[in-house]
């Protein structure tokens, strides 16, 4: 089981990189282009600092069209007992929900999806299955074999202010195991560090332990694509995909500014008539008013 009270938030600085390369995934996708290449294209110099910073949106192009050519239509579901299968794809929109899923694992490299008891849409109990974001999900490999996962849980930021006013960070976990869920909350000082709090300070209801009754974890974790040296899948923004993304931009920008300048130059005048053969003006053919 990680522990957060020794290990801290995130629990380790390569689970911390990961992180900063989800938040700038989905910068792509979402065309925030200006934030994700905030230190390179986007950082325009000074005689653009006034121009607007152009985009091409290839990183959701990318998405879009092999999400939905993988996943965009409806696959077909069949068991002996087909009204229970009915019913659990009808109560998790699960067409809809895989094709998130594929778009996730396009973006991040890397989906997760959560099984649990709930209510359907109609207050019945029902079997929910869900898309979790991978930036939520953490796990501790064997240090022997990265495929060998020891624990795995959820964890998230929860945000609020206390009876003065003043903002408190907590940290809620759900360590998932055979059999079980244990739940934790930690209260997240300003160096990240977690402190141990009752579950009650935002969970009344919450225990610290629930039973699912079920031989195994009900996390699934899908990778995008990956090779047998590592866990984590591979985001479809390959590194050389992202610096093609950023060159582009700048080009189109450049090419922006420079038709702007053609379209309204200071000076207008045909060769021979104040310029010599270098190109330079010749102040003394100037004639100004």
């Amino acid at each position: 089981m990680i522990d957060f009270k020794r290990q801290g938030w995130p629990p380790s600085e390569e689970d911390a990189e990961r992180l900063r390369d989800y938040a700038r995934r989905e910068q792509l996708y979402e065309s925030d282009h200006m934030t994700a290449f905030s230190e390179k294209s986007a950082r325009l110099p000074s005689h653009l600092a006034v121009k607007k910073y152009l985009i091409q949106d290839y990183p959701k192009l990318i998405t879009d069209v092999f999400g939905h050519l993988l996943a965009g239509e409806a696959p077909l579901f069949s068991h002996a007992q087909q009204a229970e299968i009915d019913k659990l794809v009808r109560d998790n929109q699960l067409p809809l929900m895989l094709l998130e899923a594929v778009k996730s694992c396009s973006i991040r490299g890397d989906g997760v999806i959560r099984l649990r008891v709930g209510k359907s849409w109609d207050g019945t109990p029902a079997v929910l299955i869900e898309e979790v974001p991978a930036y939520h999900y953490f796990v501790e490999m064997d240090p022997h074999n990265l495929r060998v996962i020891l624990s795995q849980c959820l964890a998230w930021e929860h945000c609020c202010s206390d009876e003065d006013g003043m903002p408190v960070r907590y940290l809620v976990v759900e360590h998932h195991e055979p059999g079980r869920i244990v739940n934790e909350l930690f209260e997240v000082d300003v160096r990240d560090n977690c402190n141990p709090v009752p579950l009650s300070r935002l969970f009344p209801d919450k225990q610290p332990v629930e039973e699912t009754r079920v031989p195994m974890p009900l996390l699934v974790h899908i990778p995008n694509e990956r090779h047998g040296s590592c866990y984590w899948g591979k985001s479809d923004y390959t590194a050389g995909l992202e610096s093609l993304f950023d060159e582009a931009n700048q080009r189109l920008t450049e090419i922006a500014n420079i038709l702007d300048k053609h379209a309204d130059p200071k000076l207008i005048t045909s060769m021979g008539s104040v310029l010599d053969k270098r190109g330079n003006v010749r102040s003394g053919n100037l004639q100004v008013i």
